[in-house]
């Protein structure tokens, strides 16, 4: 069950629930992708993100993830402190971010440890400082996934028949 609620003080709140009859390994993903700049002609590169990980899972050229997790530290993939996108997502040095051409990796979170998440800390942030919109996402699962739009910008005419870039949202 999914359920999306607008929240009284203007958050998203999205709940996944599941049962299962035997042991299971389930992924309750959301697919949705925030620009938080205003337009959505230009990358959203310029938005600042922050994820609460130490570690990441790396993956390989065709974007499976290899079973390893390396820390994030002193790497174009550590946004502990919070960077803009534009900093790093360019950076063809860094292997795993020349192979996705962005992001598109599991961040193992701060906010879970000994099998507990703790969904009043915040996982990951994101902020556009022309609008001063700022996300927050909050979870009790291990992981994140970050995807900067690697993949759009193909031409293809959305909201109000803009050609959204590459990269125009997270």
């Amino acid at each position: 069950t999914a359920t999306y609620k607008v929240t009284d003080d203007n958050a998203i709140d999205c709940t996944y629930e599941a049962t299962t009859d035997k042991e299971t390994v389930i992924n309750m993903c959301n697919h949705s992708y925030f620009t938080l700049t205003g337009d959505p002609s230009q990358p959203g590169t310029n938005m600042v993100q922050r994820v609460n990980a130490d570690n990441f899972t790396p993956t390989d050229t065709t974007y499976m993830t290899t079973g390893e997790i390396k820390p994030v530290y002193g790497s174009s993939m550590d946004f502990n402190k919070g960077r803009a996108l534009y900093e790093v997502i360019a950076d063809t040095t860094e292997q795993q971010i020349k192979n996705a051409g962005g992001f598109d990796h599991n961040y193992c979170l701060n906010t879970y440890k000994d099998g507990t998440g703790n969904d009043k800390m915040v996982a990951a942030s994101l902020y556009a400082e022309n609008t001063g919109i700022f996300l927050e996402v909050f979870t009790n699962e291990p992981g994140i996934q970050v995807y900067t739009g690697n993949f759009q910008g193909r031409g293809i005419a959305c909201k109000h028949g803009i050609k959204y870039p590459k990269h125009v949202s997270v």
